[in-house]
């Protein structure tokens, strides 16, 4: 014997406006990606403990170049982000140059 299955009715569409929706690219806007390269580099220039520069440098970085490689960064932008990797530059020059003299970390107790 056939069973006869009865399928659910179609949905119903109505209009709905899409004054609320937001496109697509807005949902990886370059705000968003200029924060986090800002984010690392201020971490990594305000970083006091010598263990942790290393790894906040290359963070930053990381970061930096990424969001270079972008082609919506704007030219004043990219200005910044070349300070940036300078100023990183120079703080691992201090960095190294530090070692000699046996400071390996800022939470080091004496």
């Amino acid at each position: 014997m056939l069973a006869v299955q009865h399928a659910d009715p179609a949905p119903v569409l109505t209009e709905c406006s899409a004054s609320g929706l937001q496109p697509l690219n807005d949902l990886k806007s370059s705000k968003t990606i200029q924060t986090t390269w800002r984010d690392f580099y201020r971490a990594a220039i305000l970083e006091i403990d010598r263990s942790l520069l290393k790894i906040r440098v290359r963070a930053a970085e990381d970061s930096i170049n990424a969001r270079a490689s972008d082609a919506r960064a704007s030219r004043q932008e990219r200005r910044e982000m070349a300070d940036a990797l300078w100023t990183l530059q120079r703080l691992k020059r201090v960095d190294r140059r530090l070692v000699p003299n046996g400071v390996e970390s800022a939470r080091v107790s004496h």
